[in-house]
């Protein structure tokens, strides 16, 4: 069949073009399969001997990339450490500080409050005019009700805006404790004394007198004795401090005065007992 085939292409072309066409033959592949598989075979290895090269630049370029920003990581790591060590130092620093700070305050407040041991303050009376002679005044005062003949005083000065109130300066303690000790003889009087205390103090008498009013109003039989920094209701002791407000023993004994605080004083209160 294939040999027809063939005759009958040529007739077709002697036919048609009067002379015969050149039959082309196959050209024959110069190397064998065992060779194409040699060239395969060593393409394959040059290719894999190209990718190691390759492989081993990128490795060693990457090598190279990592090994900086190790170093730099290193750096940064010995960076921070140095600045943790300051900070933890700074911050020791700023701890004694603060403590010393406290220390100095403490001090100050004890020199003060030494400095004004002999003083004592009259609050209550009548506008005072200029000129006036306040240490007359005064020894008058405590001749008439707390029986000192010719009290000992250093100075004598109104305070205030409204020159109601006197500071007088003892010459002596025990002339201060004995008129503290009976300011009830100026009852009726409109006037009182008490000791000129330092402003935080007076801070703290003012809230312990507000929370003796406050119970006073509510039971008018209570015994309510305010000390200097404190005061005792029913032979229990309540003090007072800027930042922690009212303090007992134990929260059975702030229960006793939870009611006469507001609702709001009373959760910041409640947080405070020692």
């Amino acid at each position: 069949m294939s040999q027809c085939s063939g005759n009958e292409k040529i007739k077709h072309n002697i036919k048609k073009n009067g002379t015969p066409s050149k039959i082309t033959k196959r050209r024959r592949c110069l190397s064998s399969p065992e060779e194409a598989s040699k060239i395969t075979k060593k393409l394959s290895s040059d290719m894999m001997d190209i990718d190691d090269t390759v492989m081993d630049k990128l490795s060693e370029l990457l090598d190279s990339k990592l090994s900086i920003h190790f170093q730099v990581l290193k750096n940064i790591e010995c960076k921070l450490e140095n600045v943790m060590e300051v900070n933890k130092q700074l911050t020791k620093e700023v701890a004694e500080l603060k403590e010393q700070n406290k220390e100095v305050k403490r001090n100050v407040e004890f020199l003060m409050r030494r400095s004004k041991a002999k003083n004592i303050i009259f609050r209550g009376f009548s506008e005072i005019k200029e000129g006036e002679n306040m240490t007359k005044l005064i020894q008058e005062m405590c001749k008439k009700s707390f029986g000192i003949e010719n009290v000992l005083i250093d100075r004598v000065y109104t305070i205030g805006p409204d020159r109601t109130s006197i500071l007088v300066e003892m010459i002596k303690t025990s002339d201060v404790q004995h008129i503290l000790k009976n300011g009830k003889n100026l009852k009726n009087t409109g006037i009182w004394v008490h000791r000129d205390l330092i402003l935080k103090d007076r801070i703290r008498r003012k809230k312990l007198l507000e929370m003796k009013r406050r119970i006073l109003e509510i039971d008018k039989e209570a015994r309510v004795l305010v000390r200097n920094d404190y005061f005792l209701y029913q032979n229990k002791r309540f003090s007072w401090e800027e930042g922690s407000g009212f303090t007992a023993a134990n929260e059975e004994d702030m229960v006793l005065i939870n009611g006469y605080l507001t609702p709001e004083k009373r959760n910041e209160e409640q947080k405070n007992v020692k």
